[in-house]
């Protein structure tokens, strides 16, 4: 839980450029598509951070990340300060800043692929105690070296500070990683794949199956894990919230019905809404997922990423209506 007053939100994590081609259909190997271009901030830890500094009500929101001695590393401070967010990110001198290639079909959905750069570079050291010490939540991904979230989490859950991990993209998470970790947020297929690697059966398709069906399975799945709170989100269904110890079973939140322009970043946006909801309110794990999930509804009813991330009057006139 959240203890004490004036609690921030610390994202620790990835910075990328956004390299973005639209065209009509994803191109088929060997193909070559007309479409147009556009570039912008991106990473999904930058990503995080800024939907939680454009949410806030007055919560501080601290980034800590590593970009390249570059024009993109520039930009990306340039802008992150811009959002309000207290930067504290570490430069390379030798290193490019990271980099995403986005491809966005007409139908929003997108494929990505990613140069962390260096992102890789961050360490365990550059992330203080003060950092820490001021943090009512924290929030790590996996586009760094893992043993960077594995030594940062650890840390924080000895503090006792609340700490989120968002495994996307999916990787390998040790024990010791998860053992750190209050509050579990992946997305459906995260999840699937986190279980199978553990050896952990789900014979239910999360994505397609009925709800009753899937909350009963993350139930089932989650009590074989270490760790308390289970965030799921489904995508455009909604999101399934469980807390072991405080719920005897799963709520699941449905989700916003928008129209979908483009859906790169809408994971990202749901743990900013979320983390900024929870050090407001005193770390009600329900209520951070329902302003979280109207935070990512909102986000794909625009291009881009970062840009696309709405603020805090746009996410409470959506759950008002």
């Amino acid at each position: 839980m959240v203890n004490g007053e004036d609690k921030a939100v610390l994202v620790v994590g990835s910075y990328a450029q956004d390299l973005v081609w639209n065209s009509k259909t994803f191109p088929a190997p060997g193909e070559t598509l007309v479409g147009k271009f556009r570039t912008g901030p991106g990473g999904k830890g930058s990503n995080q951070a800024v939907a939680a500094a454009r949410v806030s009500n007055g919560t501080k929101v601290m980034f800590c990340g590593c970009v390249g001695d570059d024009l993109f590393g520039t930009g990306a401070r340039d802008f992150q300060a811009k959002q309000g967010i207290d930067v504290r990110v570490k430069v390379h001198p030798t290193i490019p800043t990271g980099t995403a290639g986005i491809l966005v079909n007409d139908e929003g959905q997108n494929s990505i692929v990613v140069a962390l750069g260096s992102n890789l570079e961050l360490k365990s050291e550059d992330v203080s105690d003060d950092m820490l010490q001021s943090a009512g939540i924290i929030v790590m991904q996996h586009e760094i070296d893992p043993a960077v979230n594995e030594a940062v989490l650890s840390r924080a859950r000895a503090l006792g500070v609340t700490t989120v991990l968002n495994p996307a993209p999916m990787a390998p998470i040790s024990e010791t990683t998860l053992a750190s970790v209050d509050i579990l947020a992946p997305n459906e297929t995260e999840f699937a794949t986190m279980l199978q690697q553990r050896g952990i059966e789900v014979n239910v398709d999360l994505s397609k199956d009925p709800i009753e069906q899937v909350t009963t399975a993350i139930a089932e799945a989650s009590a074989a894990l270490p760790v308390r709170t289970v965030v799921v989100t489904l995508g455009s269904r909604g999101v399934c919230v469980y807390d072991k110890e405080a719920m005897d079973t799963p709520i699941f939140i449905p989700a916003f019905h928008v129209h979908c322009v483009d859906s790169t970043g809408a994971g990202d946006a749901f743990i900013g809404g979320f983390a900024t909801k929870f050090v407001e309110n005193g770390g009600d794990v329900v209520d951070a997922a329902k302003f979280g999930n109207a935070t990512a509804a909102l986000s794909v009813t625009k291009e881009g990423t970062a840009p696309a991330m709405p603020t805090r009057g746009e996410v409470e006139d959506m759950l008002q209506d």
